[in-house]
């Protein structure tokens, strides 16, 4: 395959998640540079994880507002992905969780959608982490290898 777009994949979600962010009043900052190479990743797969980091962010910040900072840069062979939000945070003791099935901080929702969307990373041979201040924000860096 020809690989995935990152640009045209945020254009395919950014609708979907629209309605959420001006609900929640929380402002996207995206910092994706033209000309990306594409990832080595399946188009909808790609979807379902930058779809589930936004609206986990969201949710995050339901109470407070805030801003999710989306950001792109490349290196060789891979591209990082960078979703950041200035919401409460996680504690620490949490942190090695947010990827379990089931877990989840919020009152609404399975918790599921963290523990697929790193199953659909890994996948794809990406790779997915999470590092977290509390009062500052959350942090879920990716990488994907790109394709030639």
């Amino acid at each position: 395959g020809r690989g995935t777009s990152l640009n045209e994949t945020m254009e395919r979600v950014l609708p979907l998640v629209r309605h959420e962010l001006e609900l929640d009043k929380i402002e996207l900052v995206q910092r994706v540079p033209g000309g990306l190479p594409n990832l080595h990743a399946d188009k909808r797969h790609l979807e379902e994880i930058l779809f589930n980091l936004i609206v986990n962010a969201c949710q995050a910040m339901k109470e407070t507002g805030g801003r999710i900072e989306f950001e792109a840069t490349q290196s060789s062979g891979t591209v990082q992905i960078k979703v950041r939000d200035n919401g409460p945070g996680i504690p620490e003791n949490m942190l090695s969780k947010v990827f379990q099935p089931f877990y989840t901080t919020k009152d609404e929702g399975t918790g599921l959608g963290l523990y697929i969307t790193k199953q659909l990373v890994e996948r794809n041979g990406g790779k997915i982490s999470v590092s977290s201040k509390l009062n500052q924000g959350t942090l879920f860096r990716l990488e994907f290898k790109t394709v030639p």
